[in-house]
């Protein structure tokens, strides 16, 4: 690939991020790009379907037993209903889009935030990295400041609870087998520094114009022109199934990789492949929280868990992501780049989002809507 063509590709990718490009459902019926309604792929009621869990003023509580904990400052009201813990829910979502320009000077590694956002207990979350000296009046600040933009939407004293934690693990140590044509959720292998790493291959996908591929983490397929091997590296490059031929920005930890030899399934333990038959490239609301979801790592296997934040900064090698989704799924090394889906009531596989990492008990990944806008590629489905 010449060197023009990449800087088109990029150029083309800081467009769409500068005019702010929102992908639309297309009306046509037979149209492989179009996103799923989210009645389309869930099939029943949202109030129905949610888990949300009895927060209080006792949360705290539970909270000041986690050694990780450093500070909780605020409080949270005590609700009758389901419905006025949704109306908190919307506030906590509009507080934390109000703050994210003045939090943005705190961010690593120009200040020691790792993360910050909302949980499905809540409260808003601020973590620390914990090879950072972080003092009272610092954690004041950044509280003021969140309390502050909490008040233009009507929260007084905003519940925040301040940790630390380490950087998002990454996944470069199942699903071993040599597939193809290439499916999602299975093993795929790098060489770099003298050494063989491994991750899970996300999903297959397509540009508009129909140039084939697949997806996984850009934390693993990290550069330019690497090459990516299935299962594992073979010096003959007999295994070969291309190279990184477009990076996520700052909405998706994410690769885009060309290969035509793909098909629309994910892979699900022992050999058993499902179909792919749509996906959702919404941009996440604080409706999402609640919502199960699954995964499929080449370490982990199928794992399920809710979705508990959403619109989550992270940072990971002084780089910044926006909008990510954290959830309660159990993640480890090995399953960076995993398919996040969901099974819809007819029992068919949606695809909403790429498996990240973990911050200590918290698994992020990054949701569709970041992929389509840092890379321009759809999931394929049947």
């Amino acid at each position: 690939m010449t060197t023009m063509k990449k800087f088109g590709k990029g150029m083309l990718i800081l467009l769409l991020l500068l005019t702010g490009v929102v992908f639309v459902a297309s009306a046509s019926a037979d149209d492989s790009m179009e996103s799923a309604l989210e009645s389309e792929v869930f099939g029943i009621s949202d109030s129905e379907e949610r888990v949300i869990p009895d927060f209080g003023p006792k949360t705290f509580e539970n909270l000041s037993k986690d050694p990780n904990v450093l500070a909780t400052k605020g409080q949270i009201p005590q609700f009758d209903t389901k419905e006025e813990r949704l109306t908190w829910y919307d506030k906590l979502d509009k507080s934390k889009d109000i703050v994210k320009d003045d939090m943005d000077s705190y961010l690593y590694p120009k200040g020691p935030v790792i993360g910050y956002g909302w949980n499905i207990n809540g409260y808003f979350k601020v973590t620390f990295y914990k090879g950072m000296d972080v003092t009272d009046s610092q954690i004041n600040e950044i509280y003021n400041l969140i309390e502050r933009g909490a008040s233009k939407t009507s929260i007084q004293e905003i519940p925040v609870v301040f940790k630390k934690e380490d950087f998002i693990q990454e996944a470069a140590s199942g699903y071993t087998d040599r597939y193809r044509p290439v499916i999602g959720a299975i093993q795929i292998t790098v060489r770099k520094n003298g050494g063989n790493y491994t991750a899970t291959l996300g999903f297959p996908a397509k540009k508009s114009d129909g140039t084939k591929g697949y997806v996984t983490a850009k934390h693993f397929a990290s550069s330019i022109d690497m090459a990516i091997h299935q299962p594992t590296y073979l010096s003959n490059n007999s295994n070969l199934i291309g190279d990184v031929d477009i990076l996520g920005d700052h909405y998706a930890d994410a690769s885009f990789i060309e290969h035509s030899d793909v098909e629309p399934k994910i892979h699900t333990g022992s050999g058993v492949t499902k179909d792919i038959s749509g996906f959702l490239s919404t941009t996440p609301t604080d409706g999402w929280v609640g919502w199960p979801i699954y995964i499929s790592g080449k370490t982990s296997g199928v794992t399920y868990g809710t979705i508990t934040d959403i619109g989550t900064t992270v940072t990971q090698d002084g780089w910044a992501y926006y909008n990510q989704v954290t959830a309660s799924y159990p993640t480890t090394y090995g399953d960076s780049g995993a398919p996040v889906y969901r099974i819809s009531s007819s029992n068919k596989l949606y695809i909403i989002g790429i498996n990240h990492g973990f911050i200590g008990s918290d698994s992020y990944f990054s949701p569709l809507s970041g992929v389509v806008s840092d890379l321009g590629v759809y999931p394929l489905r049947v």
